[in-house]
């Protein structure tokens, strides 16, 4: 035997294993097998599921309440990921993708979760693959239900949806945008058969019949349910401690208004048969082959084809009565679901549209299509490599052709023309060029020859005009300098100081410089 969380959800699959989280540690999901004492490990959470549901495709969904989010495994991979399909991971909040403190789930045959969003008092609805809900009932929605702390929710055959309102110890249903209340309609708790004290959770057996987690009278109730074209509705609440059956009848006749309220008036007897009404909701007919399913048991309830677990066009074959299934595979294909591809040759071995060919038992050969090269014609074929782009132009490799960008002025497949404006411009700088460079060469080449014949050969043919330059005096004017006493006393006469001086050349002086 295992231990259970306190708040976790049994489920049951079709095949009768039973799904729950072991309460020794938590977030660990285990299962007991049909016909076994002994449970069997399924998957790790990062925290307790306070719901817990697998829809047709095996996929398991697990309501974190603590963190805020409802997270998904597929049961068939291997690999078993985590991945989170509904609210934000450790926050809160009412928005349309947000939750706070999720409770129950459901997930019906479109792969539509609900979400009974406990703390934000609303049922949200998020489509198949979306992270944005919507509201279908409960606070700022166009039903103007009222909930408090919603703790679980399910859909009928009909489509109906039933929701255990927690501390309004009530279950109403909710079908075509109107609700209804029924089991617990009073909004008081109590402990009589139309009364519950914290309804916890809600479910159906194959018949119809509804059973409520009664949690503070430590009961399950199960009520029958019927109805009629008139609109009453009756509710039968079964003790589970009687022998036989005790019913306890309920009709209801109820009154609605626009804003979706209702009014009743309650007659409880007591009777020891079954209702003979006709049900309002789905129940499953007996079918003589025992996979079978639907109305008219024309659609198989086999294992193989409810999950579809072979991949690579494989077969599945039911064993175990059922309770499994095994695969065949196609050749070059293995694995439990033939999920690995042994093939030599697969559709992404050549790439770009190659063509793979068989060359041994264990190579390959790509057959790469037009403009791509490589073992796996992995590259493009570079078609500049024998190109050249003249006037520095920069070629760019195309799909089976190349293109040289030419610079402006210039044009052509290789930029081999030129405007004439160009090229005169060319002409002209060329000229000027050639003129400079044999400038250059002629003074470079004179200050040679002219460094040659000096010190080669003595010849010097600037020594006289240096001579005759350093002999050339240019006399100096005489400078006169007048010295002026502005502080001198006044006097009578004016005196004035004048000093001619005259600079003489010495002669001496310059034949020591000529000489120098």
């Amino acid at each position: 035997m295992a231990n259970l969380f306190q708040y976790t959800n049994l489920f049951v699959t079709l095949n009768g294993d039973i799904y729950f989280e072991n309460g020794g540690e938590n977030g660990r999901i285990e299962k007991f097998t049909s016909n076994s004492t002994n449970s069997s490990f399924v998957a790790q959470f990062s925290g307790n599921c306070f719901g817990l549901f697998i829809d047709i495709r095996n996929n398991l969904y697990c309501s974190l309440r603590h963190e805020h989010r409802v997270v998904k495994i597929m049961l068939d991979d291997d690999i078993r990921i985590v991945i989170t399909i509904a609210g934000t991971v450790n926050k809160t909040g009412s928005r349309p993708y947000e939750l706070n403190q999720p409770w129950g789930i459901f997930v019906d045959a479109n792969f539509n979760l609900y979400v009974a969003d406990h703390q934000n008092n609303r049922i949200q609805v998020f489509p198949h693959g979306k992270m944005n809900g919507t509201t279908a009932t409960g606070k700022n929605s166009l039903t103007n239900l009222t909930l408090y702390h919603p703790t679980d929710v399910i859909l009928d055959g009909e489509r109906d949806l039933y929701i255990a309102d927690n501390r309004n110890h009530r279950i109403v249903r909710l079908r075509n945008g109107w609700y209804e209340c029924i089991v617990g309609c009073s909004g008081q708790s109590g402990s009589a058969s139309d009364r519950l004290n914290i309804s916890y959770s809600v479910r159906f057996d194959s018949v119809g019949n509804l059973y409520v987690a009664d949690e503070r009278n430590r009961r399950i109730q199960k009520f029958g349910i019927s109805g009629n074209s008139c609109g009453k509705l009756s509710f039968y609440s079964q003790k589970v401690d009687s022998n036989p059956f005790r019913y306890a009848a309920i009709s209801s006749i109820p009154e609605y208004t626009t804003s979706s309220r209702q009014t009743s008036t309650n007659e409880l007897t007591t009777i020891n048969t079954k209702p003979t009404t006709t049900s309002n909701y789905f129940l499953a007919p007996l079918c003589k082959i025992s996979t079978n399913i639907g109305w008219n048991c024309n659609i198989s309830g086999t294992i193989c084809d409810i999950r579809q677990p072979c991949l690579n066009n494989g077969t599945c074959d039911s064993i175990n009565q059922n309770q499994d299934y095994k695969c065949s595979c196609l050749s070059h294909f293995s694995g439990k679901h033939c999920e690995v591809d042994e093939r030599i040759c697969k559709e992404n071995t050549c790439l770009n549209h190659g063509n793979c060919s068989v060359a041994s038992n264990s190579t390959y050969r790509c057959i790469c299509s037009p403009g791509y090269e490589g073992m796996r014609c992995e590259k493009r074929i570079n078609y500049c490599l024998n190109v050249t782009c003249y006037n520095k132009g920069v070629c760019r490799p195309l799909l089976l052709d190349y293109k040289c960008e030419c610079l402006r002025g210039t044009w052509g497949k290789q930029c081999e023309n030129i405007e004439t404006k160009i090229t005169i411009i060319k002409i002209v700088a060329k000229s000027f060029a050639y003129i400079a460079i044999l400038a250059m060469i002629t003074v470079a080449l004179f200050i040679i020859i002219m460094d040659v014949l000096k010190y080669f050969f003595g010849i010097d043919l600037t020594k006289k005009e240096v001579e005759r330059i350093r002999r050339a005096k240019k006399r100096r004017r005489p400078v006169i300098q007048r010295f002026v006493y502005v502080n001198a006393l006044p006097s009578s006469e004016k005196r004035s100081l004048s000093l001619i001086v005259e600079e003489v050349t010495d002669a001496s002086q310059d034949n020591r410089i000529s000489l120098q």
